[in-house]
């Protein structure tokens, strides 16, 4: 498909600043041409035209750490108050992804896609665990994903929670969907859904596990999506007295192509050796705070130089919730107002769109010739000016009126005024609530 947009205001996120009165042309899945309106008009006469209606145009977000399968956890109670971390994994989750089945897959990953595009969403990074339908279960996720037409990159999540048996299983699960993903990427060009060899946490690892999973990831040329340090009970292994960090790094599990989540517990020593690695990171401030669990040392992170996103871990597909949060939370958690905007900036503008890129080897968060043609038009409404110097202030305190009008996704038009163009959501969603229903009855079968 190929079309020019008109009439709007361009934020490219590469150049720090706001066009007017320019055209943003649009051929196949690649931007091609950002030039005046007139000269768009005379260049590309034959190209289908779309009036932004004064709205925003901007790369789409992208969220680096989810996990779609929680979309049933929310509104489900629990008979006892979890009383920690552990608790809460014990309790909830690993309660509830093994109430998940085929069905629930879908249906999660559905509702979870849609509201991702619904909030300017573009491509997301989804961790999946349901170790009582394990085999095939990505292939669920991802057939949601093409539906609604968000980009991804999946995995499996393997631990020894469960036994020996579902490791190999889970393992299995990962190869098979990489595999698969190579050879429909490399036979048609696709490239909307990837996929990592993914990983619970150090604690819930063996050691032959953690071998399997590394060799894994080097022989399908890609990287481990792993929990790292997000509560104490993760950041020691005992006997050995070594941190999650130095276990994972002894095991091959680090690299540059590996992305490490939370690392709310992490030493100077650790992130040092992260940062030796190149190995990617994702902070989760809204989901930290649920969990009591702490918060992330973002700022001696990103000092390191270590590449590190933002992602909601499952609270929610809208990620400018914890872009807000994460601002706030720095703030607060050092007394500091100093800190936070050029973080979260960092994070938001840049990072993400960084360890998506270096993962799958697109060209996306960036509008300018070549790049892919992810982009949102939302209706901003601002009592001041808005310029590519003060971009970052208007989305801290303004953006959370922000209405998200169109998404693009590689070229194709997936949303249009806020509704979705290639899914009934009404349907999907009163479908989910079904699915979540049976879910709960499982749920509360479970011990």
């Amino acid at each position: 498909m190929s079309f020019v947009i008109t009439d709007g205001f361009i934020y490219t996120n590469h150049d720090n600043q706001i066009l007017e009165d320019h055209a943003l042309v649009v051929e196949d899945n690649i931007i091609l041409d950002i030039c005046s309106k007139n000269q768009a008009m005379k260049k590309y006469p034959d190209f289908n035209q779309l009036d932004a209606g004064g709205k925003l145009i901007m790369p789409g977000w992208i969220n680096a750490h989810t996990h779609f399968y929680s979309a049933f956890g929310r509104g489900l109670l629990l008979n006892a108050i979890p009383q920690n971390f552990p608790d809460i994994l014990k309790q909830l989750w690993w309660k509830l992804d093994r109430a998940l089945d085929e069905e629930g897959i879908y249906y999660s990953a559905l509702t979870g896609a849609v509201s991702a595009i619904k909030h300017g969403v573009t491509a997301v990074i989804d961790h999946h665990a349901s170790p009582n339908a394990i085999e095939g279960s990505l292939d669920h996720i991802q057939k949601a994903l093409d539906q609604a037409g968000l980009k991804g990159i999946l995995c499996y999540e393997v631990t020894d929670r469960n036994g020996k048996e579902q490791a190999k299983r889970g393992l299995e699960e990962n190869r098979r969907f990489i595999s698969l993903r190579h050879g429909q990427i490399k036979n048609s060009g696709l490239n909307a859904v990837q996929g990592m060899v993914g990983l619970h946490a150090s604690f819930t690892l063996k050691d032959d596990t953690l071998d399997a999973a590394s060799d894994l990831a080097k022989s399908l040329g890609t990287g481990c999506h792993f929990h790292l340090a997000e509560d104490k009970a993760d950041q020691w292994q005992i006997p050995d007295q070594l941190s999650s960090t130095e276990r994972m790094h002894q095991h091959g599990i680090l690299g540059g192509k590996s992305l490490a989540i939370h690392g709310i517990h992490l030493r100077e020593e650790d992130m040092d050796l992260l940062a030796e690695t190149r190995t990617m990171m994702v902070h989760n401030p809204r989901s930290n705070m649920n969990n009591g669990v702490g918060r992330a040392p973002v700022e001696r992170i990103l000092s390191k130089g270590i590449t590190m996103g933002i992602g909601t871990d499952g609270m929610s597909q809208d990620i400018l919730q914890d872009l807000h949060a994460a601002f706030l939370l720095l703030r607060h958690g050092k007394s500091d107002p100093r800190l936070g905007w050029k973080e979260t900036q960092k994070m938001g503008l840049e990072c993400n769109a960084a360890i998506f890129n270096r993962l799958t080897g697109q060209n996306t968060g960036v509008l300018r010739p070549g790049a892919a043609a992810d982009m949102v038009l939302s209706d901003y409404q601002s009592p001041a000016p808005l310029t590519g110097q003060n971009f970052w202030t208007h989305i801290l305190y303004g953006f959370s009126s922000l209405k998200t009008d169109t998404v693009i996704i590689d070229g194709r038009i997936v949303m249009e005024k806020g509704r979705l163009v290639h899914v009934d959501e009404d349907e999907i969603f009163s479908k989910a609530r079904e699915c979540a229903g049976k879910t709960w009855q499982r749920f509360s079968e479970l011990k």
